[in-house]
């Protein structure tokens, strides 16, 4: 038999485990036969019951012939099922759902076998054809027919499976119906009732009612049951009609996840464009004095990092484009030439100051137009964005003295800078208040500072005049670093370049301190409100808090501004809070800056006396002024009587 197979007699041995067969033992004989898979769950789908196809009869091969059988159809009155009701010979019932589909893709036909959940309800075609009666849900669908019988007014509903299924049925359809719940007298029904208020109100019904029965009604009683003695129809519907509602339970309000948990936040190290000096993805401010080179030092660090990266201090930068925001140097005579001698690559560098054309041109204005700023971040793949000065490129709508603007809209330069991970230099002029401490000096509100995660400063050397230091103000990601010594110097007939010299000690601290000592106290309070005034008209409140901050008494004060001829202009109409406004005089033959000019001897009125025809309000919603405006006098009262 075996060579008839084709096999030999080493075939029948069990495997040794390396290629060779071991001799049969006769223990292995003995071994106890394997217990058979289990058999797969049967796989019943559902499907629509044919056109014309006959209903079951529901014969059971086990319970046999039904008593009674309730046909579920959807709300177009489809058939989805059937369910019989078996008598047994104890007198107990069995219920049994038949549905039509397919076990393990037989052929389709009707089997004893429920619905998937969520199971459809009894009476959905009844409950469509009258939206506008009540509902009335029992336990049973004998009880439901029950209902309908007795009380016309009503269409009746139940789940299938009895009392402890209703979490199983889809109660949607109950969703802006009023709905009352009818229990069978016991502990089941009460259960059932209970849940089913529970899921209509939660499907949306517009009110749920719960029947009370009667604590002396027959146990187990239910509608379908036979009236009980003395008991009407009439009794039924009072019963009804008084049901009283459910209250729909306190749904907590959801929980809001507000904020950030640190534990699902991914460390991230700090990028540096200059490790200690310039963070990437941040805010930087560089401070200075005119004429100090500040702009041309950040033309360097440009070229720098449009070529390799490399840092003053011999540290890898980062390496990319950059994009210029410029206000007071030509790009053909000046910006260009100097990024030239610089050694940059100016096909990495685009600058960006007038858009539009024709009547359209206009600045560029922040944080109006930062969606041209991101437009050329992604045309160079900028990892340094220059605003040089800030105050030439903030939007009218932004008073930058006011630390809720300047908090405002630089949180948006932030933002910006964090998304596309470039530094963002913006460029300040200093003021003149020679405060102590350095984080003071730069032009505009100390919101601007506040907002910057680094600060930097330009000034001349204390021991040499001709060179200039570049010192931290503000380190908020790194230790304070040191300043670095560098000059400007420039090949014959050349642009200006920066040439670095060393590392050094000073601190930015040193590089103003001294300069209060060295002014007088009036040219102090002058250049105070020089500096004060030089963005626009502010109110003589805020000027009068600036000096007193910087030690500047309202007796020099006064002698300043009558030095200055500032002019005090009254705005606020009738109903209005009033107040006094200052404004620098503006000069027409030079122009004048910043929407100020000086009173013109010509400027006269009918009376002969000299007016400040001309002069501007930053606020145009307070212009014109409300009374007249004039240069201040010496005797005048410091802020003019500020109502």
């Amino acid at each position: 038999m075996v060579a008839a197979l084709g096999l030999e007699l080493r075939d029948l041995m069990p495997d040794d485990g390396r290629g060779g067969r071991r001799p049969w033992k006769p223990a292995q004989a003995a071994a106890a036969p394997r217990r058979p898979a289990p058999e797969a769950e049967p796989e019943w789908v559902l499907e629509r019951v044919p056109a014309g196809s006959p209903l079951p009869d529901c014969e059971h091969r086990d319970l046999g012939r039904p008593v009674a059988t309730w046909i579920y159809r959807d709300a177009d009155g489809w058939p989805l099922g059937v369910v019989a009701r078996y008598a047994q010979p104890d007198g107990e019932k069995e219920i049994r759902p038949w549905t039509y589909g397919r076990l393990n893709g037989g052929p389709a036909g009707w089997q004893s076998r429920t619905w998937p959940e969520p199971k459809p309800l009894y009476g959905l075609d009844r409950l469509a054809a009258r939206p506008d009666v009540p509902v009335v849900v029992c336990e049973g669908e004998k009880s439901c027919d029950a209902a309908e019988r007795l009380m016309s007014e009503v269409v009746a509903l139940t789940s299938p499976h009895g009392a402890d299924s209703a979490g199983m049925a889809d109660w949607s359809p109950l969703a802006d119906r009023r709905v009352v719940v009818w229990p069978d007298h016991d502990d089941p029904g009460r259960r059932y009732a209970a849940d089913v208020a529970r899921l209509a109100l939660a499907a949306g019904a517009l009110e749920v009612r719960v029947v009370e029965v009667p604590d002396d009604w027959p146990k187990g009683w239910d509608l379908a049951d036979d009236p009980l003695g003395g008991v009407t129809v009439g009794d039924l519907r009072a019963m009804f009609a008084a049901a009283p509602v459910v209250e729909a339970p306190a749904v907590a309000a959801p929980r809001v996840e507000v904020g950030t948990l640190l534990s699902d936040v991914v460390p991230e190290a700090v990028r540096w464009l200059w490790a200690g000096r310039i963070p990437l993805g941040k805010l930087t401010a560089l401070d200075g004095d005119p004429g100090l080179g500040k702009s041309t030092l950040t033309l360097d660090l440009a070229a720098r990092v449009t070529t390799s990266g490399r840092m003053p201090d011999g540290s890898e930068g980062a390496t990319g484009g950059v994009v210029l925001l410029t206000a007071e140097d030509g790009l053909a005579d000046t910006v260009r030439p100097r990024l030239e001698a610089a050694g940059a690559d100016l096909r990495r560098v685009v600058a960006l100051g007038i858009v539009g054309e024709g009547k359209d041109r206009r600045p560029v204005t922040l944080p109006d137009d930062l969606d041209l700023v991101r437009a050329a971040i992604a045309r160079v793949g900028a990892v340094l964005v220059v605003v040089d000065p800030l105050m030439a490129f903030l939007s009218g709508a932004v008073d930058s003295h006011r630390d809720q603007d300047v908090r405002r809209a630089l949180a948006q330069l932030a933002a910006l800078a964090e998304e596309t991970g470039a530094a963002l230099v913006v460029v300040r002029h200093l003021n003149k208040t020679a405060a102590g401490n350095p984080l003071y000096r730069g032009g505009g509100s100390i919101g601007i500072i506040g907002a910057a995660r680094a600060g930097l400063l330009v000034a001349r050397d204390p021991k040499d005049e001709g060179r200039r230091v570049l010192a931290a103000t503000k380190s908020n990601l790194a230790a304070e670093p040191r300043s670095w010594r560098w000059t400007l110097t420039a090949d014959p007939g050349g642009p200006v370049y920066v040439h670095w010299i060393e590392e050094c000690d000073i601190r930015a601290a040193d590089l103003v301190c001294d300069q209060k000592a060295r002014l007088g106290a009036k040219g102090n309070a002058e250049d105070l409100l020089e500096a004060a005034l030089a963005n626009g008209p502010r109110t003589a409140e805020d000027v009068l808090a600036e000096a007193r901050a910087a030690g500047v008494s309202e007796r020099t004060l006064k002698r300043a501004r009558k030095a200055l001829g500032v002019v005090a202009t009254k705005v606020g109409g009738p109903g209005q809070p009033q107040r006094w406004v200052w404004t620098l005089p503006v000069d027409d033959d030079e122009g004048g800056q910043g929407g100020q000019r000086w009173p013109s001897s010509g400027d006269r009125d009918e009376g002969g006396q000299e007016t400040t025809k001309g002069a501007k309000s930053a606020n145009p919603q307070s212009w014109p002024p409300s009374q007249e405006s004039g240069p201040l006098r010496a005797d005048d009262d410091l802020v003019e009587g500020v109502l």
